[in-house]
């Protein structure tokens, strides 16, 4: 039964990774970036996402230490090292999940070395194709691994407090171009959560936390 649910959890994972894929590079949203925010198109309307000013840090800050009030106070909610072990209780270990990603870390390392080897000895094309592709194969594996780990603590104290503040950055520094002048598209958090336009969200949520951390 088990091992079912692990099958579940990985297959979920490959699905998102692919998603993620057919999106397109988000590293590639960095050179979009200018004067500290990043345009894009949706429903031929022009949108941006842009840093926040010190005002809304400080907005930002006092809605995020208030929502951690609200979770710290609530016993369904457990911390990650807690939700961790009741994982472990049930048959996940998500400890095993961490020594395996660190051991393709270990493996991809090695392989950009052997790589970096074989283009100072200036070895033929196929030869550092192989190289380059298994790093691929392995990286792509870790992230499966991330995802996974990533689903599976979703619910932790921590991972609840850091999807509310990437949902907060995106309210706050998304805006549309109206008449030559940028206005933000939603006045409150609320007219935000009612949002249906589930594509702009997921569109400016990337491009804001592609710009707030890089």
């Amino acid at each position: 039964m088990e091992e079912k649910k692990e099958l579940t959890t990985q297959e979920s994972a490959q699905n998102l990774l692919n998603k993620i894929k057919e999106e397109g590079n988000i590293l590639e949203a960095q050179e979009l970036v200018e004067d500290n925010n990043i345009e894009f198109e949706h429903n031929d309307k022009r949108y941006r996402v842009r840093l926040l000013n010190r005002r809304e840090r400080e907005e930002l800050n006092r809605l995020r230490l208030q929502r951690f009030g609200q979770l710290i106070k609530d016993k369904n909610v457990l911390l990650e090292p807690d939700l961790i072990k009741v994982y472990k209780e049930r048959g996940i270990d998500i400890d095993k999940i961490d020594e395996e990603m660190r051991r393709l870390d270990a493996e991809i390392l090695n392989i950009r070395l052997q790589l970096g080897e074989a283009l100072s000895k200036n070895q033929e094309e196929s030869s550092l194709n192989a190289y380059k592709d298994s790093i691929v194969a392995l990286t792509e594996k870790k992230q499966i691994y991330l995802i996974q780990k990533s689903q599976m603590l979703s619910m932790s104290l921590e991972n609840q407090l850091l999807s509310y503040v990437a949902e907060l950055i995106t309210y706050l520094t998304l805006e549309i171009l109206v008449s030559e002048e940028w206005v933000r598209v939603f006045k409150t958090y609320e007219e935000y959560l009612g949002c249906k336009d589930d594509i702009l969200i997921d569109k400016a949520a990337t491009r804001s936390l592609v710009l707030q951390y890089i």
